[in-house]
């Protein structure tokens, strides 16, 4: 099907011509009836036809020759650089030796889940799959602006090798990174008919630009899976365009062929067809500009305008459902600059090239500025002497008018500094094929010129070689450092990322999952969670990186649970322990006899009135007890007594954090009010499907107007409960905060303020809270203007505080109060105030909230271990922060212990990092809790929190490290036995293992 002039050349646009056609296939099919899982065969089958027809009529493509022969030295030489620039772009991967997303670019959150649906169905039946806040992002594609060209190619790839769509993304964008370098490649020898030699190392700058490599390292799927598609639309639309003013009998067979290949630029990204337009046109020009000059050997340019126009109309007929597409969403996403991603600036002309990289968070290039300078001379040297010495220089100089135009036009048309970069990514290549002509153009006029004098020569062609090979070590040094700023860790969830996929083997496809809003996950971590939860009913109130989603009833509560590692599972109706761990998350099993479960949180002010509904049609007699009763369980805290009465029976809540059952009949509702004493918050409310026996004795009281005990009432220990209200006058806030830790802490009472939409913090706070029995109270004032704060306690004694204060920015700020162990936060952030910064640095629109009520169970390491100090101290367990360190970085470890008497002698903590061979390199001994907590103040059942800080040396090599951890007396320094289970611990401590990366 390819152009006669082409055909010598199908062994090179085999794979190029084959990934277009099927990516039009695929979404001629996704986009009418059928998923890939069921094109994919036919697809198969009619390739398979044709490649048999195709080889017995022309022979094998293996047989083909070039025009000017290439050899085997030139042809492993482009393997190799075609294998380097796959190599380079998953490199990061192989040093983090697991399947990862490199980058911290968020389209990977829709690329994932469009690929996996596509698998099974049509774009137009993603709407019908299980409940997943992913599906409800991506059941409209158009409607985000995103193509679905890369998923349809990865969707081949995964149902072929049975991949999971997270482990071939990124391996895949490297593919097509390479992909794109053959295309260019091909462009060189057959548009501007470079040798060999010449056009690899065209392609060879190409794929050193470092602005390239970075676009494919931040997850930019659909900038590369319309990458190759670029140059291959302008090799073959030049031919087929000649093939059809020339009126040969293969004409329209190379024209339906070359409008396929340009239909997949709007399947694979829109964005595209602006850049082969430009370059097309400069190309064209020059067509136009031959056929004047030679008359007689081609067709006339109104017969190459006509050829053009019926290539863009059968085009057009080819991809019409693209056009639906764009007009029913991409083209309002287009026409709105609404992504920046901090990108405000345009990008310089030496980023462009490859002559610096482009990085994110910091820009710059190792090299000096006069090293970057001289590459610039140099490029430029080489693109002059293409234009004026090289090979068919009027088609170079075409390929870079439209490079410049294009270029021209984001710049100063679109005006927009985030798609000018992007943009420029595609057309750095118009330079390195200028550059690699130069040096060939260059090469020949030095011949010419210095014919007969051999040192002129010779020093001529060194210093050209000494330019060429400079630029090159300049691009690739650039490029290196592209590498090395990914290669700390991947840039999203790394430590969630792939352990979440084990989720598909553990869950049973089709049950129901309620996902965690906990808003320390929420986000682009809660979006892989919903990804791997794909093949579930997934419910919850969850806001990933894109979209938020509400589904399932308000009191639903799913056979599973996913939760953030360090939530509370009762306040979800789940019961410890977890099923599965990994990474943030924390899997539970619903308890069978649970039936509803309402999630309140709410405190009740005097006199308010709480009516809750629970999504109960019909309630049936219980099979066990034969009672019409079913048993509600509450959770209900308060920091001092109180009094509350559902449906208008009174009960009692003692100080502290409580759980109730209560035996009821069938009801619509339930009525808590809060009668007297301290703000009550009710947390939770649970429907039991059978009832305890023994809560059947409690029905009558509940239901008694002269009660005469209580209802089952349990007090969860191990606790910590904080109330806080805010009064804004002018720019200073009166913060009262009252908290009881009655057996766990120290704790620290935080208080962060962050411009949350742009990532800029105003400031950070913390108050220290010791476990006492009582309610310890508070006074804090915060001046808004300068950042100070003042904490005062109940006795009037000022309180020290620990305090960061980053100065105004312009921004909405939120101040979010929490509660955290050393750098581990223990609590989901609540809202206490807020403020606007305007340009001008004025403050308006504060605004605070009273009576925030928060409960947490303060024991909740990562790690929960059974080991026991002496007779008279349990180790809970522990935390690791960062779990992945590296030299030079401080390491947070958080350790619980719990006390089992009363008065306990002096002792202090061991922890000590030791290598493989037992070497100390890092020691934080001390007493627990950084003195705060002497063992001689613990108390039977306390819990203490201790936080435990090391640096690391900056000379440590990475590798794997132990973490001893014991304790001993003071000051003799009598180490005490560790026992877990009924095992004495060698050496009197407990190893924590530790990697330590690079």
């Amino acid at each position: 099907m390819l152009p006669t002039t082409l055909l010598p050349f199908r062994r090179l646009l085999a794979p190029l011509v084959g990934y277009a056609m099927m990516v039009v296939a695929g979404y001629w099919s996704v986009r009418t009836v059928v998923g890939l899982n069921s094109a994919l065969p036919v697809l198969l089958i009619f390739c398979t036809m044709v490649n048999i027809l195709a080889w017995r009529r022309t022979g094998s493509p293996w047989s083909c020759r070039l025009p000017v022969q290439m050899t085997r030295s030139e042809g492993v030489a482009l393997f190799l650089l075609i294998l380097a620039t796959i190599g380079v772009g998953v490199f990061p991967l192989i040093h983090y030796n697991q399947p990862a997303a490199i980058g911290d670019g968020w389209d990977i959150e829709v690329a994932l889940p469009i690929a996996r649906y596509l698998e099974r169905v049509p774009v137009a039946a993603i709407a019908t799959m299980p409940d997943n806040p992913l599906r409800d992002l991506v059941a409209h594609p158009p409607r985000i602006s995103h193509n679905i060209g890369f998923a349809i190619w990865q969707g081949y790839v995964d149902l072929l090798g049975g991949f999971e769509a997270f482990v071939s993304f990124t391996p895949l964008i490297a593919w097509l990174r390479g992909l794109g370098i053959l295309a260019i490649y091909a462009l060189l020898r057959i548009w501007l008919g470079l040798p060999a030699w010449t056009a690899l190392a065209g392609a060879g700058l190409a794929s050193l630009n470092a602005l390239l490599l970075w676009v494919s390292y931040f997850n930019f799927e659909k900038q590369l899976a319309g990458f190759p598609l670029i140059p291959l639309g302008l090799v073959i639309g030049a031919a087929a365009v000649e093939e059809i003013a020339r009126y040969r009998l293969a004409a329209w067979r190379s024209a339906f062929l070359a409008a396929v290949v340009l239909s997949a630029l709007p399947v694979t990204y829109y964005p595209a067809i602006t850049v082969w337009a430009a370059l097309a046109a400069g190309m064209g020009v020059v067509r136009l500009i031959e056929a004047r000059r030679k008359p007689a050997e081609a067709p006339s340019p109104w017969m190459l305008i006509r050829a053009a126009a019926a290539l863009l109309v059968l085009t057009l007929m080819i991809a019409a459902p693209t056009v639906e597409d764009y007009l029913n969403g991409f083209g309002f996403r287009y026409s709105h600059q609404v992504t920046s991603l901090g990108i405000f600036d345009y990008i310089p002309v030496s980023v462009i090239v490859g002559l610096e990289p482009f990085l994110l968070s910091r820009s710059g290039s190792v090299a000096p500025d006069s090293v970057v300078y001289a590459g610039g001379l140099a490029l430029g040297l080489l693109v002059a002497g293409a234009l004026a010495f090289g090979p068919l220089r009027l088609r170079l100089a075409g390929l870079l008018i439209g490079g410049i135009v294009y270029l021209a036009w984001l710049r100063w048309w679109q005006a927009y500094p985030y798609g000018y970069m992007k943009g420029a990514a595609y057309v750095g290549f118009v330079f390195s094929a200028l550059a690699a002509a130069g040096i060939q153009g260059l090469r020949r006029w030095i011949a010419e010129r210095w014919n007969n004098n051999i040192i002129q020569r010779v020093g001529a062609h060194t210093a050209l070689i000494v330019i060429a090979t400079g630029l090159c070590a300049l691009m690739g040094v650039n490029q290196a450092q592209v590498v090395v700023a990914h290669l700390d860790q991947p840039g999203l969830y790394p430590d969630d990322a792939p352990t979440l996929l084990a989720l598909r083997q553990i869950i049973p496809p089709g049950s129901t999952v309620t996902l965690t809003s906990d808003q320390r996950v929420q986000g682009v971590i809660s979006g892989f969670a919903a990804y791997a939860l794909d093949h579930t009913v997934v419910w919850g109130h969850v806001r990933t990186g894109y979209t938020r989603s509400q589904t399932g009833d308000i009191d639903a509560i799913g056979e599973y649970g996913l939760l953030y590692a360090s939530e509370d599972p009762l306040l979800w109706g789940y019961t410890q322990p977890p099923i599965w761990r990994g990474g943030s998350y924390a899997l539970y099993r619903r308890p069978p006899e649970v039936q509803r479960h309402l999630r309140v949180l709410k405190p009740l002010v005097p006199g308010e009135t709480l009516t809750l509904r629970m999504n109960v049609e019909q309630w049936e007699a219980s099979s066990v007890t034969g009672s019409a009763f079913r048993s509600l369980r509450l959770m209900v805290a308060s920091l001092a007594p109180a009094a509350i009465e559902i449906n208008g029976i009174p009960i009692a809540i003692p100080p502290g954090r409580h759980t109730m059952t209560l035996a009821v009949p069938p009801f619509q509702e339930v009525r808590i009010r809060h009668v007297d004493g301290a703000l009550p918050l009710i947390e939770t409310i649970t429907l039991l499907a059978d009832p305890d026996p023994n809560t059947i004795q409690a029905m009558r009281v509940v239901h008694s107007t002269q009660p005469t005990g209580g209802p089952l009432m349990r007090e969860v220990t191990g606790i910590a409960l904080v109330q806080a209200s805010a009064v804004a006058s002018d720019t200073h806030i009166l913060m009262t905060l009252a908290a009881l830790l009655p057996d766990a802490g120290p704790l620290n009472v935080a208080l962060d303020i962050w411009d949350v939409e742009r990532g800029v913090q105003y400031g950070w706070y913390g108050l220290l809270v010791m476990p006492e029995p009582e309610v310890q109270r508070f006074s804090l004032f915060l001046s808004l203007a300068d950042g100070q704060m003042r904490g005062v306690s109940a006795q009037g004694g000022d309180v020290p505080l620990g305090a960061y204060f980053a100065g105004l920015q312009p921004g909405r700020y939120t101040a979010r109060l929490y509660l955290a162990a050393s750098a581990q936060v223990v609590s989901e952030p609540i809202d206490l105030f807020g403020f606007d910064i305007t340009s001008d640095r004025a403050m308006t629109n504060v605004w605070t909230r009273d009576h925030q009520m928060q409960a947490i169970r303060a024991i909740h390491p990562t790690t929960f271990i059974n080991v026991r100090v002496a007779d008279d101290v349990a180790m809970v367990g522990y935390t690791l922060l960062p779990a992945r360190p590296k030299p030079g970085d401080t390491v947070d470890l958080i350790i619980w212990w719990r006390s089992l008497r009363d008065g306990l002698d002096e002792r202090s903590v061991l922890v000590h990092l030791v290598d493989a061979a037992g070497t100390k390199r890092a020691q934080a001994d001390g007493p627990p809790a950084a003195g705060t907590m002497p063992t001689g103040k613990w108390r039977a059942g306390l819990t203490i929190v201790d936080a435990r800080r090391l640096t690391l040396p900056v000379d440590l090599p990475s590798g794997d490290y132990t973490l001893l951890v014991g304790m001993y007396r003071w000051p003799s320094l009598e180490r005490l036995p560790l026992v877990q289970g009924n095992e004495l611990l060698p050496e009197a401590v407990f190893r924590v293992p530790v990697a330590i990366g690079e």
